[in-house]
């Protein structure tokens, strides 16, 4: 417990911080790592967060990829509404595609229903549909209602993921979707709505 307090001390955060902001590039990196073990809980202040935040916000744009791959794994932890949008911001711009996973992971730790849809729409995309999946499992009930709107896509990968991830996060709300599901041309979505109703 006293390793938290003293890790937390306003000073530590505000001295992190600053390394983050004004440091060699490894320096950040060490500085981003130990920000990551920190849970924001610990910090007393809104403020402290804030500048946490602040930081990270600017470190996952600059152009060192190591340093913002390690901003966006701590920005799952210590985001908010405004990481999300940056975020989505990632996730729209396909220039990203080295770090796309790191996002992914981050929205799924973040659990804002805000994502769920544009995440949710990625389903059929061929290179990034493994890491919107783990993202919606990730957020579970917050991805329902993008669930629910991706399903009945005539896009076959689309349809089967969203399916089958209704089967683990959905609740009584996706039932009518799934019984629809049932009754569709393709023979595996009609399997996938199948097993997802006996686990909903």
């Amino acid at each position: 417990h006293s390793h938290y307090s003293l890790l937390s001390a306003p000073a530590r955060i505000k001295g992190l911080v600053n390394t983050m902001t004004t440091g060699s590039v490894f320096e950040r990196r060490d500085a981003i790592k130990q920000i990551a073990r920190i849970r924001p809980e610990a910090v007393e202040s809104d403020e402290g967060r804030q500048l946490v935040r602040k930081a990270l916000h600017d470190l996952v744009m600059t152009d060192d990829h190591f340093t913002q791959k390690e901003a966006l794994v701590a920005l799952g932890k210590w985001g908010d509404a405004t990481s999300v949008d940056l975020l989505l911001g990632l996730l729209a711009d396909n220039a990203n595609r080295g770090f796309k996973r790191e996002v992914y992971q981050a929205l799924g730790q973040l659990k804002d229903p805000r994502a769920a849809l544009a995440v949710a729409e990625k389903l059929g995309d061929f290179f990034d549909r493994d890491a919107a999946q783990a993202c919606l499992r990730a957020m579970g009930s917050a991805a329902e209602d993008a669930l629910i709107i991706v399903a009945p896509s005539n896009n076959r990968d689309t349809c089967l993921r969203a399916v089958s991830l209704l089967g683990d996060v959905g609740t009584e709300k996706c039932m009518s979707v799934l019984r629809k599901a049932q009754s569709s041309r393709n023979v595996e979505v009609r399997e996938a709505a199948k097993i997802a109703m006996r686990k909903v």
